[in-house]
Parts: structure tokens; C-alpha cells; sequence
């Protein structure tokens, strides 16, 4: 009888063991289950966040694209097949600059450009790449760049090479108005 209370004492203890491991365990799992809940709520509110931010950012996004275009209505590219109607023919001021995307000089002055292009309303920015436009470059003779041919009604008025201020530049632009 000894050992059979032995044995029944060790199952108990098993037992015992057994029913607080898988209690623990149980608890765990709750809360488990509690936190992916938790965790599900709180990556769904994230998401919505997210959400709402990038159709935020969208509409800005959009918002200053129709502001760019705007301000950049003054500002065109220009090409052999268009250059009489676009340079010649308008009735505007018109800087047409001689660049290329391999010249440094040239991506200093597209801004400057640009700001005076959208600034006056009167003077429109034509931007002649060189290396797509050789028959261009050859007509006006433009052997260094950045070149920016000043026209106004159709005929060449001023021809700056190298880069310039924009002061200079305006000075120009006010002395042939």
C-alpha cells in the first residue's frame, strides 16, 4: 500500500504540475488573444491614418502641380517645327535659352530664367535644348552655352552667353521694351 500511495502522491503532484502549467499557459493565450486585439485595433486606426495622410499629401500634391502649371504658362519648350510660331511670331517678349542637360552653367540659369519668365507676364522663357535642336543652335550661331537669345517682335535684340544675373537680365529685358 505504501507504493500505491507513492504513485497516487506523484499523479497528484503531476496532476498538480500539469493543471498550473496549462493554467499559465491558458492566461497567456488570453492575453495573447487580448493584445492581437489590440494590436488589430490599434494597426486598423493606423491604417486609416495613413490612410487620410496620403490623401491629404494627393491633394497638396495636386494642388501644387495646378499652382507649377500656372506659374509656368509663360515657359515653353521650343523645337525647329515651332520656333516661328512660338519665337517669331509672338507678340510677348521672348528669352529663348540655349542649354543642355550635361552643363552646369545651364541648370544654374533654368531658375533664374524661369522665376523671371513667371514673374513678368509679358516675357515668355523658350528653352531650346542644344543637343536635340542642333539646326537651331547652327541658325543663331550658338557655339558656347548657356546662350539666351532676348526676341522681341520676332527680331533678336540681345544675345548673352554665359551665365548672368538676373538683374542683368532684367535690365535688358526693360531697355528693349
Amino acid at each position: 500500500m505504501k507504493i500505491n500511495n507513492k504513485l497516487i502522491f506523484v499523479l497528484i503532484i503531476i496532476i498538480t504540475i500539469t493543471a498550473i502549467i496549462f493554467k499559465i499557459y491558458s492566461d497567456k493565450n488570453d492575453e495573447a488573444n487580448i493584445d492581437n486585439n489590440t494590436n488589430l485595433e490599434e494597426r486598423n486606426n493606423i491604417y486609416e491614418n495613413v490612410n487620410m495622410e496620403i490623401s491629404n499629401v494627393q491633394k497638396e500634391d495636386e494642388e501644387a502641380k495646378e499652382n507649377l502649371e500656372k506659374g509656368k504658362e509663360n515657359i515653353i519648350t521650343v523645337t525647329e517645327e515651332n520656333f516661328e510660331e512660338s519665337v517669331i511670331k509672338s507678340d510677348k517678349i521672348v528669352i529663348v535659352d540655349f542649354w543642355a542637360s550635361w552643363c552646369t552653367p545651364c541648370t544654374y540659369m533654368s531658375p533664374i530664367l524661369e522665376e523671371i519668365a513667371e514673374e513678368n507676364e509679358d516675357v515668355i522663357l523658350g528653352k531650346v535644348n542644344v543637343d536635340e535642336e542642333e539646326a537651331l543652335s547652327i541658325k543663331y550661331q550658338v557655339t558656347r552655352i548657356p546662350t539666351m537669345i532676348i526676341f522681341k517682335n520676332g527680331k533678336e535684340e540681345k544675345q548673352i552667353i554665359g551665365i548672368a544675373s538676373k538683374e542683368k537680365i532684367l535690365k535688358y529685358i526693360n531697355e528693349i521694351k
